[in-house]
Formats: structure tokens, sequence, C-alpha cells
């Protein structure tokens, strides 16, 4: 995720930071263990994502060449604009959403039409692309494949996007459902669960069509070797995967019940972020800046209809220490 400059150097100043979406137990020990294995051979050649590919296959059952990489999934929502949509296209995007969606729409010149779940546009629009996050963003909360048919048969977009990014945390894939007859593109990526956010990379699943469209106009060689043999191995780790998901639940309750129990509305989330409900949003947000505390303002996401702020769960002593900058502020605003 790419933070406007101003922000970007805020957070860097932060010491507690729970602004970005990221892993706080750092990535599979199987991956640093690869890492620390790299030689000449690994940097001199051109990236081979083969073996890659084959453990994603696997793990979703499809084929081959439903899969494409992209450093990030940033590079690939840029990608997906750039081939689909044309100037005064529409886009449907779910308010709160990814920031990207909205951007990329606009850098084609393409025009937005905002939906939420329960409200939606009263107006048929023909839309050429449909976004949604599931887990959603800033709220967490997930909807099921079943929901999500009934959105896409709802709007009958050209195609959809489904950004799948925390994905893991959640008990259901689109991947599954093996219906990318239907123009369905699913991202996911290596940035968050699987902790390699720093390695850019991501992949795309959709029917044999759209993928090759795709190929046609991205870059060659769009990631590293290094990348790819970090996320084979991380892939392959589901031990880590586990470990992760039970910390992030464990933290994720403790959080819910302090933030009640502190007057609180808190969302619903399934995955590492939690939308914090509140009419004092902007004040709690600055004040806890000032105390060298990183949050993200619920008016960051586009259309963002809850008034509030986003916390990404960090390990067990940042948590903490948010908790006790929030009661200080807390008292501060009395």
């Amino acid at each position: 995720m790419q933070l406007p400059k101003s922000y970007a150097l805020e957070i860097t100043k932060s010491k507690i930071d729970l602004s970005v979406s990221t892993n706080p137990l750092g990535c599979s020990p199987r991956v640093l263990k690869r890492l620390r294995r790299i030689n000449l051979s690994d940097i001199s050649k051109y990236p081979d994502p083969r073996l890659l590919k084959a453990a994603i296959t696997k793990k979703f059952n499809i084929s081959e060449d439903e899969i494409m990489f992209g450093g990030g999934s940033e590079q690939l929502i840029k990608l997906i604009t750039q081939t689909f949509l044309e100037k005064g296209n529409f886009t449907a995007v779910q308010k709160g959403s990814f920031f990207l969606f909205t951007k990329e729409t606009l850098l084609k010149k393409g025009r937005v039409i905002f939906w939420d779940i329960g409200n939606f546009p009263t107006r048929n629009f023909p839309i050429t692309l449909l976004f949604l996050a599931n887990p959603a963003t800033p709220t967490g909360t997930a909807l099921t494949n079943i929901q999500i048919q009934e959105i896409i048969n709802k709007f009958n977009p050209k195609i959809t996007v489904i950004d799948e990014a925390n994905g893991e945390f959640w008990k259901e894939s689109f991947i599954n459902t093996n219906n990318f007859t239907q123009n369905v593109i699913v991202l996911r990526t290596f940035s968050k669960v699987l902790g390699l956010a720093g390695l850019r990379i991501a992949f795309a699943c959709s029917n044999k069509i759209l993928i090759d469209k795709l190929k046609e106009v991205q870059q060659p060689f769009p990631v590293s070797e290094i990348a790819i043999l970090a996320a084979t191995e991380a892939l392959k780790d589901k031990q880590f995967i586990t470990k992760t998901i039970a910390f992030i639940s464990e933290e994720r309750t403790l959080l819910n019940d302090e933030l009640r129990r502190r007057g609180f509305k808190v969302s619903n989330s399934v995955t590492n972020n939690i939308f914090v409900e509140t009419t004092n949003a902007g004040k709690i947000v600055t004040e806890l800046k000032l105390r060298g505390v990183s949050v993200i303002s619920g008016s960051f996401f586009p259309k963002n209809q809850l008034e509030g702020f986003r916390i990404s769960i960090k390990d067990k002593k940042t948590n903490r220490q948010f908790l006790n900058k929030l009661d200080e502020v807390l008292t501060c605003i009395k």
C-alpha cells in the first residue's frame, strides 16, 4: 500500500506503528533458511516461477495457465485497469476499499460508482470492472462465496476483481469455486500472513483468456528470482501460516475486548485489521500521533461511511503500548 508522502513520513517517525498491515511474526523460518543459501546462479539467471506455480496449483487445484505474477497486488491492479478499462468506462468500487481501485480507474479516465452491502446503486450502469476485497478493507469483515456471487449477479460486470490480500484468514477463497468462466480475477499477495511485504510479490488467478491478455501488456519478468524463491518456501510452510492465524486471533480477541471495555464499537474482523468506530476519530488520531502512535484514519479509505480509525494487530508489546497510549488520549480529551 502506497501512502501519501506526508503521511508516510509521519509513520516513519512513529515509535508505535499500527498503521501498516504486515505480519508481526515476520516470515517463515524456511524462507530465511532458503535465502541464506542464495548462490550466484540464483542472482545471475532470469527468474523462473515454475516451482512457485506448481505450489499454487496444488494448493488451489487450478492449472498453471490460470496464474500470473506481479510485483505486489498494486502492480496487478494497475495492469488490470490498463488492459481492460477505456476512457469513460464504469468501475464499481466498494466503499472504504483499497484506494488504488479508485485511483487507477481515474488515471484511465474511467468513472467510479461506489457501492456497499445493502446499498447498491438504484440505476443500472454498464460496469466494466467490479472491484471488491474479501475480507474487506478496512473492517476485516468477510463474505461467503455465495454472497460474492450475489453481488456479481447484481452488477453483471464484464470482469470482477476480488482482492483476497488477507485471504488466509478466511475459510473460503473464490479461487476454489473454479468459476473463472464468468471472467473473475482473484488477487492474492505474499505481503500479509506470509510476511514478504518487502519482496513485492503477488499473483492473479483467472481463466486463460484473461491471463493471456494481461500478460500481453505486462512487462517481462515482473518479479525477481529472490522473491520467487522466498514465496515458494512461504507457501509450503503450513505450520507458520497456522501459527500466524492463531496468534492474530488471540490478539484480536484481546484488543476487541479492551476496546469495547473503553466504550468503542469494533468491526467483526476475521483478519489482522480492526476498525474502531468513534465520533471523536479526528481528535483521537491526532492525539495518538502526538504520542508517537500511528493508526489509519477512516477518512483515508475512499467514501468510507464509518467514522473511526483502523488499527493493524502487531506483537503483544506493541498492542499493549497502543492501549496504554489510547488511555492517555481518552483521559486528555474528556
